[in-house]
C-alpha cells in the first residue's frame, strides 16, 4: 500500500510537470530577470565574451526599485480574515467569536509578514503560495493549533493540471515537493528513512539522485456519489442530511420530507 501511493504520487507529479513545463520555465525566467541575471540573452552574452577583445555585458537593473514601489504600497494595507454572518443559523455574536479566533491565528503566525512576503513573490515572478496547517501548540502538549506559513519556493507547488480556478480550489490533486541533500535527508528522517533498494522510485534520478533526495507531500480528493435530503425539523427549520434519518425527533414528532437531489461528496486523502 505505501508503495502504491508513492507510485501514484510520482506519476501525478510527472504528468503535471510535463503539462506545466512552459509555465514553470516562464516563472523561472521572470525571477532571474528580476534578479538581473537573466536580462542578457545567453547566446549574445557568450558571443560578447568570446570576442577579441572581449566585450563587457553590463546590467543596470532598475526593476527592483519599480517592484519595491508596488510592494511598499501593499505593505501599507492591513490584510486579514473577516468573519461575516451569512445565513439564518449565523449571528453577529458567533461571527465575533470566529473573528477573534481568526485574529489569534494570524497573530500567532505573524501572518502580516507572510502575506507581505508572498505578495513580493507575486510581483517578482507572478506566483506565490501560502499554506494553512496544524502544528503542535508546544513540545509538551498534544493540542494542535492552526498556523499560516510561507511556502518559500513557489515552484515547489504543483496543482491539478485540470484545475482552472486561480486559487486552485477546484484541484483534485496537489503536490508540494523539495529536494534535499542526502546528508540533510538522513539528519531529518534518520538512517532508516525510506530510500533503500526496492523502494518505489529508487531508479528515478529526479527523486533519488546521487547526492539528493526529493521529498513530497501529496493530496488528492476521492469522490462518493449520494443523495442530499431536505427535511423540516420540529422547530420548523429546514435541515439537510446525506442519508435518511430515523423518522423521530427528540419530541417524538415525525420529520416531514421536503425533497432530495443527487450530490457528490469529496474526501481529502493525504500522503
Amino acid at each position: 500500500m505505501p508503495d502504491d501511493i508513492v507510485k501514484e504520487a510520482r506519476e501525478v507529479f510527472a504528468a503535471i510537470e510535463s503539462d506545466q513545463s512552459e509555465n514553470i520555465k516562464r516563472h523561472t525566467q521572470a525571477s532571474a530577470f528580476m534578479d538581473g541575471e537573466g536580462q542578457w540573452n545567453a547566446a549574445e552574452k557568450e558571443k560578447r565574451a568570446a570576442a577579441i577583445p572581449p566585450k563587457p555585458s553590463l546590467t543596470f537593473n532598475r526593476l527592483p526599485q519599480i517592484a519595491n514601489q508596488i510592494i511598499n504600497q501593499q505593505r501599507q494595507v492591513k490584510y486579514g480574515m473577516k468573519a461575516l454572518p451569512v445565513d439564518e443559523q449565523a449571528d453577529c455574536e458567533k461571527s465575533e467569536i470566529w473573528q477573534g479566533l481568526f485574529r489569534n491565528i494570524e497573530m500567532q503566525s505573524d501572518a502580516a509578514a507572510v502575506y507581505s512576503d508572498q505578495f513580493q513573490d507575486v510581483v517578482e515572478c507572478g506566483l506565490a503560495y501560502i499554506r494553512v496547517g496544524m502544528e503542535w501548540a508546544d513540545e509538551e502538549s498534544f493540542d494542535q493549533e492552526l498556523r499560516i506559513r510561507r511556502i518559500f519556493n513557489p515552484l515547489s507547488v504543483r496543482f491539478d493540471m485540470h484545475s482552472f480556478e486561480p486559487d486552485g480550489s477546484d484541484a483534485n490533486v496537489a503536490i508540494v515537493s523539495e529536494k534535499l541533500s542526502r546528508v540533510r535527508y538522513k539528519s531529518i528522517y534518520g538512517n532508516d528513512a525510506p530510500g533503500g533498494d526496492g523502494f518505489e522510485g529508487q531508479g528515478d534520478p529526479d527523486w533519488f539522485g546521487e547526492d539528493s533526495v526529493r521529498i513530497a507531500e501529496y493530496w488528492k480528493r476521492e469522490f462518493t456519489r449520494g443523495k442530499l435530503y431536505a427535511l423540516v425539523g420540529a422547530d420548523g427549520k429546514r435541515q439537510f442530511a446525506t442519508r435518511l434519518l430515523p423518522p423521530e425527533l427528540a419530541s417524538g414528532r415525525a420529520i416531514p420530507f421536503v425533497g432530495r437531489h443527487a450530490v457528490t461528496t469529496a474526501m481529502l486523502i493525504t500522503a
